[in-house]
């Protein structure tokens, strides 16, 4: 069963991301919303997954086909288009700053990640983790305690902390305790999704208000209302807002919200990871051909540009490579 209000979560998280660094680099409203702003996109962002996770595989038994099929789902959803654009970054300075060729392998091998390019090994990272869960969880009555527990670790005691070391010439992070509490937060949610029905007699439309408690946090705007400075990942608060954010949104907003389920969301979450992606490549072409300035029709060229990008990318790349990975590797 589809939850059509993710997808427009999902494009809503890219966006962020996407503006956030746009502000960044034409000093729109003087980098109003930027300033880091776009690692809460990346906090949604992570949430989502870990939902999903939860939601379509935790209450399956992890068969050996379940598992291939979730590792072709997986390799599919990411692959394709981030190996374009790392193997684009290696051969023109207009994408990532990929340079040498262990630069190359350790981004392909998921080890590292340059700029926003971090958080998909992060990613990967979750991915293999939750496998590992969900194992656990059919095999060990008590497993299931281990979802809350790893928030607890990773939250409480562990400070967010990312890990770089070297293996060889590769580089290697390890950000799972930087990234673990956002992700599990999400499969707590997911594994609670089936619960939703019970919570009719509270749902309220205007509980879609919480989306706007996330400009609130963005690190400018909370220094000029509040005179305090965010370190967003550094931050628990951070987590439960955000968590609470996406609570009230995906728990107590009614179904069929026009605000929430509509053709525009649908289509901004089905684009969102082009959009993701490719949207600094698009940003460092608008600034060569010297058409990015700090006012709002730039911010709306170069939003319709990257719109369009991101569109034929997922029309021509995404779409067609992760279904002919899927059609090879997964069975029902």
């Amino acid at each position: 069963m589809e939850i059509r209000r993710l997808n427009t979560l999902r494009g809503l998280a890219a966006l962020i991301v996407a503006i956030s660094h746009f502000s960044n680099r034409s000093n729109l409203f003087d980098r109003l919303l930027g300033g880091g702003a776009g690692n809460l996109g990346v906090m949604l962002f992570f949430i989502l997954s870990g939902f999903l996770m939860s939601y379509l595989y935790l209450d399956k038994p992890p068969t050996q086909q379940m598992l291939i099929n979730y590792i072709g789902s997986r390799l599919a959803r990411i692959v394709p288009l981030f190996s374009l654009v790392v193997m684009a970054s290696f051969l023109t300075p207009y994408f990532y700053d990929i340079d040498t060729f262990a630069s190359l392998i350790s981004h392909l091998l998921f080890l590292h990640g340059n700029s926003i390019l971090w958080t998909i090994p992060a990613e990967v990272q979750f991915y293999g983790l939750f496998l590992v869960s969900w194992v656990l969880c059919w095999k060990l009555p008590l497993a299931k305690l281990i979802l809350p527990l790893m928030v607890f670790l990773s939250a409480f005691l562990l400070n967010h902390k990312t890990f770089h070391f070297n293996v060889s010439s590769l580089s290697v992070t390890i950000s799972a305790m930087k990234t673990l509490p956002f992700f599990t937060v999400g499969c707590i949610f997911g594994a609670l999704y089936g619960a939703r029905l019970k919570l009719v007699q509270f749902q309220r439309h205007y509980y879609l208000l919480a989306i706007l408690f996330i400009l609130v946090l963005y690190p400018q705007i909370f220094l000029t209302l509040f005179g305090l400075r965010l370190k967003l990942w550094e931050e628990t608060s951070i987590l439960i807002a955000m968590g609470g954010v996406f609570f009230f949104v995906v728990f107590l907003v009614p179904d069929g919200n026009m605000f929430i389920e509509n053709k525009i969301g649908d289509f901004y979450g089905k684009i969102s990871y082009s959009l993701y992606l490719l949207h600094v490549p698009v940003m460092s072409f608008l600034k060569y051909m010297n058409l990015i300035d700090n006012n709002l029709y730039s911010l709306t060229a170069f939003l319709t540009l990257v719109t369009l990008v991101a569109a034929a990318s997922y029309t021509f790349i995404e779409k067609p490579l992760g279904g002919f990975i899927r059609s090879k590797i997964i069975r029902h």
